[in-house]
């Protein structure tokens, strides 16, 4: 009898045949399900019994804390109550990962190292999650933020690179305010210096909707907080006739609103036309950090006349550029603290332009650097000043009119450049006889030691051997002619210059006789007819 409490509670004869009958149905379906489960193969995978150690296929099962996914949907640092589950969790997807390299390593079988590659690549993908959400960079304070957008954003002093364009919204320091909202956050208010330097395109907005770009604008200029500011603003001429009415009203507005902002101009750089060039003279006293100033009024002559009192009022101003303006627009400029002043502009025909440049010099004690183009209606016609005006710090010299060349004594000259200031399409291009000569007295009177000398669109004759002989120092040479003819007077006397300039020493057949320390010579050329090859290739030789 079996020993089953159950059956045990069976006592009549009845239940004694029911309770054997039982047993032995028991007893037969336990030993049959023995049996089958010692006969029949496991239900295992056909590529389990190929030789291989046997592994269970299976897949790894997540068991993510709740928060991850948010976590994941932005960029925000977890709490401290979080970081030891995400640690816990990031722990066993390694551990994971670690074993099935294991299993790898031991597998040859096809199918199941596709298996087991597949499940390495879902776990790498889970173990990025926490990478992510547990990397530092979560958890950096945002001012050390601020300064890493500050190093990752720093841009070229000079050139076009050194601004971002204000109007690319999915470029420049917009893009470091659509990560994630520390990032902006980040980005808005401790990031002042990051929004400050921009380029504003003024003109060119055909189709573009007025308020987006003005609000685009503020919102840049909010964000630069009160750092001060480096701008590039350009104006594609909308005083050409013809552009639509919409569009010059947004490159007013463009402009006013920069204007609103002068008490924080440092540099600017500004293409105007002379449709907008009204609104200037409202910086007067009202740019008291601006140190450079590049302005070009992409005007005709006669647009604009009278004077410019804009800059009259400017006590840090060191740079300042004037790029094609009217003959007739005078600027009333504060020199005392100029260190650079350049004016294009190549005629002066009643030397008003010649007196203002002769007060900049005298009025501008830092000045190191002087180009002007301008010419006299004839030679001799414009004024010497008296006494001659003394400079110190000038060492950069770009000048085509003699009278200004007479007027200096600059002891301290590095540089020299002679060129014409008129366009090279121009039938006359040559500066007059008289600047050479006058460039060798200033050599003489000033004693200067000069390191660099060009010569472009000046007609040569002897004085270029005495100025050369004075120039012991000089290191880099050039001559220009743009438009060079076969019967140029200046062809004998540039090949005798070239010969003389060959000539070395009879103990060292290295070192120049004429010019010892000369390291660039070039000489450039253009006609739009002819270039003499003979002259041309000798140049090139020597060059």
């Amino acid at each position: 009898m079996l020993n089953s409490p159950l059956l045990r509670s069976i006592q009549s004869p009845r239940n004694c045949t029911i309770a054997f009958r039982l047993n032995r149905a028991l007893r037969s379906k336990v030993l049959r399900s023995s049996v089958r489960s010692l006969l029949e193969p496991r239900s295992f995978p056909q590529w389990i019994q190929c030789g291989n150690p046997c592994y269970i296929q299976k897949e790894f099962i997540r068991d993510d804390p709740p928060y991850l996914p948010h976590l994941l949907s932005g960029n925000e640092p977890p709490t401290e109550e979080m970081l030891l589950p995400l640690k816990s969790s990031a722990c066993r997807v390694a551990a994971a990962i670690d074993e099935v390299h294991t299993e790898i390593s031991v597998v040859s079988d096809p199918a199941v190292l596709k298996f087991l590659e597949d499940k390495r690549v879902r776990l790498r993908a889970i173990d990025e999650e926490y990478k992510t959400v547990l990397s530092p960079l979560r958890r950096v304070p945002p001012e050390v933020l601020a300064k890493i957008f500050s190093i990752h954003s720093l841009r070229p002093q000079y050139g076009r690179d050194a601004y971002y364009d204000v109007f690319a919204v999915h470029d420049g320091p917009w893009t470091l305010s659509r990560v994630c909202g520390t990032w902006r956050q980040v980005s808005h208010t401790l990031c002042a210096d990051v929004w400050a330097t921009m380029l504003v395109p003024i003109s060119g907005h055909l189709g573009r909707r007025k308020k987006d770009l003005l609000s685009i604008l503020r919102a840049a200029l909010s964000y630069s907080r009160s750092c001060l500011l480096s701008l590039w603003m350009k104006d594609g001429g909308l005083w050409l006739s013809g552009w639509d009415v919409e569009a010059r009203e947004i490159s007013e507005s463009l402009l006013k609103i920069l204007l609103s902002q002068s008490q924080r101009w440092k540099s600017v750089i500004i293409s105007i036309s002379p449709g907008f060039f009204h609104l200037l003279p409202l910086l007067r006293g009202k740019i008291p950090e601006l140190e450079s100033f590049d302005i070009c009024v992409e005007s005709l002559d006669g647009d604009n006349t009278g004077t410019f009192d804009g800059l009259e009022i400017a006590p840090r101003l060191k740079h300042l550029v004037f790029e094609e303006w009217g003959f007739g627009l005078i600027p009333v400029i504060d020199a005392s603290h100029l260190v650079t002043f350049c004016d294009d502009r190549p005629a002066d025909s009643v030397g008003i332009l010649h007196r203002m440049y002769l007060d900049i010099i005298r009025d501008a004690p830092s000045l190191e650097t002087f180009s002007v183009n301008h010419q006299g209606s004839s030679e001799g016609a414009l004024p010497v000043a008296a006494p001659r005006i003394a400079h110190q710090a000038l060492r950069n010299l770009t000048v085509c009119e003699s009278a200004i060349i007479r007027s200096l004594d600059l002891p301290n000259l590095a540089s020299a450049t002679i060129q014409h200031g008129c366009p090279s399409w121009k039938d006359s291009t040559y500066t007059y006889p008289d600047v050479l000569p006058a460039l060798l007295k200033l050599i003489i009177r000033s004693k200067c030691i000069l390191t660099s000398l060009t010569i472009a669109d000046t007609q040569l004759n002897e004085h270029i051997f005495s100025i050369l002989s004075l120039c012991s120092n000089l290191s880099e040479f050039e001559l220009g002619f743009s438009q060079w003819r076969e019967s140029d007077p200046s062809d004998p006397v540039l090949q005798t210059l070239v010969d003389r300039m060959s000539e070395t020493t009879t103990n060292d057949s290295h070192k120049l006789v004429l010019v010892p320390l000369l390291k660039d010579f070039t000489v450039s050329m253009s006609d739009r007819y002819r270039i003499r090859d003979d002259v041309a290739l000798t140049m090139v030789h020597y060059h």
